[in-house]
């Protein structure tokens, strides 16, 4: 929630998506979240919290962008 907390605080954004193994935890890690957050932040924009719809496959996504670029 810290890291959530900060980006709320410094970006603002709309939308936060949870992805990887805090993705496959389901509602209860998310609800533990959007609780601490409401403690966390006073008056900054408050970002909706999601979980990814392919949270499966994001690794193998990002890795292959990044081999991409040493190509």
């Amino acid at each position: 929630s810290t890291a959530i907390h900060w980006l709320a605080s410094v970006l603002g954004p709309d939308l936060v998506i949870l992805s990887g193994g805090v993705a496959t935890s389901g509602t209860f890690l998310l609800d533990d979240l959007n609780a601490a957050l409401d403690q966390k932040l006073s008056f900054h924009h408050r970002p909706q919290l999601t979980v990814s719809a392919s949270h499966q496959v994001m690794g193998a996504i990002g890795s292959g962008l990044s081999a991409w670029k040493l190509v």
